[in-house]
């Protein structure tokens, strides 16, 4: 079970698990849901493993009891568990939650939680003051976590950065609009471990948006990835980072000076993030969606079309960006719902507007009326 993807995991094979693995570093039995974020951030600190709820252990053997208990069916156990990391986990964990009906046992089931090793370790909990791991300890497997520890995760988590950063910049370096003024958009894991797909199922799942999608039309193979590099360049790599950069979309000008629309900032970045997401659909991960204009000093911005502004002109001699490379950043989940996805892209699109001299509004009917009307999400 614990190569096995959650999603093909069936009620038989937890039962064999539980049979056949006590509880130790990698492998916990709870009879109810209690300390979650410590649990998850343990296992997500150490080795990784699996957590099932809703069985017993005989204290001596230290082995389920069989058949399970089983803990009481509420709607949301598997939000409820995931929320609570979210909320008690610095950096957030996403783990994979599946609850199960026991047969025979109406309105009792048991919850499988399977936790990675993580790169982005170390978690903290408790307003992010205490770093616990697992330990081989039947009675107590939690440790604080010493200095030597954290800063071998810390390493280990800069080494993750240091990577992505590097495949970014090589991608970058095949991008034929070096000269130009351009968007760039980055959607890839905060911090790198493996590959996230084979090259072989990365390809086939191009081949099946190809179509339906312009950023995939006409793409390539290229190592670890594929690439279509015509009006724009996009590529995506089996390690889960997507690429994207293109000149920039330019509205119109007034008295000399070029601006831009909410939809010429939006667009880019939703399409790349909705291609991105469909590319990894199914690998949880929590990733980093950078957004760069390049170049773009003197260019303007306006909220609305010139038509519906009184003063367009003196409106565009405020609103003129002074920065030469703008770059803001959000965190996410690949499973995140469409409400977060169209915070994020509001948050993204008020990060540049500053460069703008635009105040602090909030834009979140404009960006949902783009996404909607373009099918971004």
């Amino acid at each position: 079970m614990f190569n096995t993807p959650q999603a093909q995991v069936s009620y038989e094979q937890v039962l064999q698990f539980c049979q056949t693995y006590p509880e130790g570093v990698r492998v916990e039995y709870k009879r109810e849901m209690t300390n979650i974020p410590k649990v998850i951030s343990c296992f997500a600190n150490t080795v990784g493993g699996i957590w099932i709820i809703g069985v017993d252990t005989d204290k001596k053997t230290n082995r389920t009891i069989l058949p399970p208990t089983g803990m009481k069916h509420v709607p949301g156990i598997e939000e409820q568990i995931t929320q609570s990391v979210h909320a008690g986990v610095y950096p957030a964990i996403t783990p994979a939650v599946r609850v199960f009906e026991i047969p025979n046992a109406p309105g009792q089931v048991l919850a499988v939680v399977k936790i990675a090793e993580s790169v982005e370790a170390p978690h903290a909990i408790e307003n992010s003051t205490r770093v616990w791991i697992r330990n081989a300890s039947t009675t107590e497997p939690y440790n604080l976590a010493d200095i030597g520890r954290i800063e071998y995760l810390l390493r280990r988590r800069r080494e993750g950065e240091e990577r992505r950063e590097r495949l970014v910049l090589q991608m970058a370096e095949r991008s034929p609009f070096t000269r130009t003024r351009r968007v760039r958009v980055v959607v890839a894991p905060i911090y790198l471990s493996g590959t996230l797909l084979s090259n072989d199922e990365l390809y086939r799942r191009a081949k099946a948006l190809e179509t339906q999608h312009a950023y995939l039309r006409d793409f390539r193979t290229v190592h670890e990835g594929v690439m279509s590099s015509e009006a724009h360049h996009f590529e995506v790599s089996v390690h889960g980072i997507a690429f994207f950069e293109k000149a920039a979309d330019i509205a119109g000008a007034l008295d000399g000076i070029q601006f831009v629309l909410p939809i010429n900032l939006i667009y880019p970045v939703g399409r790349v993030l909705k291609t991105a997401l469909l590319l990894l659909n199914g690998e949880i991960t929590n990733v980093l969606v950078r957004y760069e204009l390049i170049g773009w000093k003197g260019v303007g911005f306006l909220k609305l079309e010139p038509a519906r502004l009184r003063m367009p002109q003196m409106t565009l001699q405020h609103r003129q960006s002074v920065n030469e490379h703008v770059s803001v950043f959000e965190h996410m989940t690949t499973d995140a719902p469409p409400a977060q996805r169209v915070a994020v892209l509001t948050r993204l699109l008020r990060g540049v507007m500053w460069a703008f001299n635009y105040p602090p509004e909030d834009m979140t009917g404009i960006v949902q009326e783009i996404v909607d009307r373009n099918n971004l999400i």
